[in-house]
């Protein structure tokens, strides 16, 4: 339970860090409101690296629950069919629940500017699958009776630091994809591939115009949202179910 609190507190202190860092640059240039979203994508961009770089040289995770086993190329593609379906589901339910959106607006205007898209396609990915799925899963299944609680609770854990309501259902059930990649595989890095995958493409669609894309618009009837869920459903269960037969004995 001490190292699970003390990975939360070096991701929270890898926050206060950016925080920090702004306030450093804005006290040395009380011009620096100009700044204003490239600062705050820098800051964010340096507590990420900061967080990794502290995470592998203190060994805070143990090296072979980032290397595991050796991934065979067909795996890795199984886990990007895996992830369409996962996310059109995640996605849907988001816009179906209407939660309040506290960073939503941040986020966008992020992946506009240079520093934005490199934190959140690729940093923030390997940072948190480093901590949660490496850090907090890979202790808790040496820990833990059952294997797959330690998917649930890192998942909780995962979802509930995004701190952003209307993130909640979304991270916790993509979550939860990563985590079962992650303890089918025995390897960090097709969960890597995964959650890299889903930030990716969600800066690529803001990019292009289509970050307000909603699915409840483009499914216009109940037989439509039926057959798409249906769909849905009937994808991730083929590619999971290759996944789960070729998985780490």
């Amino acid at each position: 339970m001490k190292r699970i609190v003390g990975l939360l507190i070096l991701f929270v202190a890898a926050q206060l860090l950016g925080g920090l860092l702004m306030f450093l640059v804005t006290l040395a240039e009380p011009s620096a409101e100009g700044l204003g979203t490239s600062g705050t994508a820098f800051s964010l961009l340096v507590s990420q690296v900061a967080l990794m770089v502290f995470l592998w040289f203190s060994r805070w995770v143990a090296p072979a629950d980032v290397v595991g086993r050796r991934v065979a190329p067909a795996m890795y593609a199984a886990v990007l069919l895996l992830m369409i379906p996962a996310l059109f589901l995640a996605n849907w339910l988001t816009e179906m629940l209407q939660l309040e959106d506290v960073n939503g607006e941040l986020l966008r205007q992020l992946m506009h500017t240079p520093c934005g898209v490199l934190t959140v396609a690729l940093c923030a990915p390997l940072a948190e699958e480093l901590l949660f799925r490496a850090g907090i899963q890979g202790h808790l299944q040496r820990c833990v009776p059952r294997t797959w609680q330690a998917v649930f609770l890192s998942s909780a854990l995962f979802a509930v630091v995004h701190a952003n309501p209307a993130q909640l259902p979304a991270a916790f059930l993509l979550g939860m994809v990563f985590g079962a990649v992650y303890r089918l595989t025995g390897s960090l890095w097709p969960s890597v591939l995964a959650h890299v995958f889903n930030n990716s493409l969600g800066v690529a669609l803001e990019l292009c115009g289509f970050g307000q894309l909603s699915f409840s618009a483009l499914l216009d009837g109940f037989w439509a949202k039926v057959f798409a869920a249906g769909t849905a459903g009937v994808w991730m269960f083929l590619a999971g179910h290759y996944v789960w037969l070729h998985r780490q004995r």
